[in-house]
């Protein structure tokens, strides 16, 4: 007789596991691309955001318009809901005054989603870059270019001025610098990397905390090194060099 009631209590814990194990809901990720253009007005700059994943930029020819690609990726218990979400994730573009500005929308709910960004610019307009959450990739543009509290970024064949600043991750940059022209960067941790024609004409200053620094290919007058900065002029010294990070290592090449 006492045997019942332990067997009743093992019947009811079997069936408690069996409803908490027909609860447990099975996700997959789905993932989607969708491209477009987007025609601009004439403007004095571009501004370009992306909360939801990296950003790849490349500069054009084309001076009217701004063509997109969209990479997304969605975490949802079916298709369905996935494509509920993707309606959702959209590039937008609103222009203020003399600035267009271009964000991906961020949809609603708590499903997890991400997305990159693939843009190609009209080369010769200011270029901006801001809240991005991942790497960046810029090439091939003819102006300047500022990257706000940037992640890892790398920046190639670039002709125009350059500023960047982060707080962690590596910054790669190949440069034109135009004369009289400005590369800054200024992280607080990464490793930064810059290249640039041996015929450069700028100051350079260059520090970190905890790192070495080292330029080979560079002839640089005037120069004033120790273990953690350096400081010198290139050619005539028209341009303006400012490189510096807390803990990294700092290389500045010629070619």
């Amino acid at each position: 007789m006492k045997r019942i009631p332990l067997l009743v209590m093992f019947a009811a814990l079997l069936h408690i596991s069996c409803n908490k194990d027909d609860s447990i809901v099975q996700t997959h990720q789905y993932n989607e691309r969708s491209s477009g253009n987007l025609p601009i007005s004439p403007v004095d700059a571009i501004v370009i955001q992306n909360q939801l994943g990296p950003v790849i930029i490349e500069g054009s020819s084309d001076t009217s318009v701004v063509g997109w690609f969209l990479n997304k990726s969605v975490t949802a218990e079916s298709q369905a809901a996935a494509n509920q979400v993707f309606s959702q994730i959209l590039v937008n573009l609103q222009t203020i005054n003399d600035t267009a500005y271009v964000s991906v929308q961020i949809p609603s709910g708590t499903t997890t989603y991400s997305s990159l960004l693939s843009l190609t610019l009209p080369a010769h307009i200011p270029c901006i870059l801001r809240r991005v959450n991942g790497t960046s990739n810029v090439s091939y543009l003819q102006s300047s270019f500022v990257g706000e509290d940037v992640a890892t970024t790398t920046v190639q064949a670039h002709q125009g001025d350059c500023v960047l600043s982060g707080s962690n991750g590596d910054a790669s940059v190949e440069i034109s610098l135009p004369d009289s022209g400005l590369c800054q960067v200024i992280f607080t941790t990464g490793n930064i990397t810059l290249r640039i024609p041996a015929t450069t004409s700028s100051m350079l200053a260059a520090q970190t905390v905890n790192g070495t620094i080292v330029h080979p290919g560079l002839v640089i007058g005037d120069s004033v090194q120790t273990t953690y900065s350096l400081a010198g002029k290139l050619g005539t010294g028209r341009g303006n060099i400012q490189l510096t990070t807390g803990t990294g290592n700092i290389s500045i090449t010629g070619f």
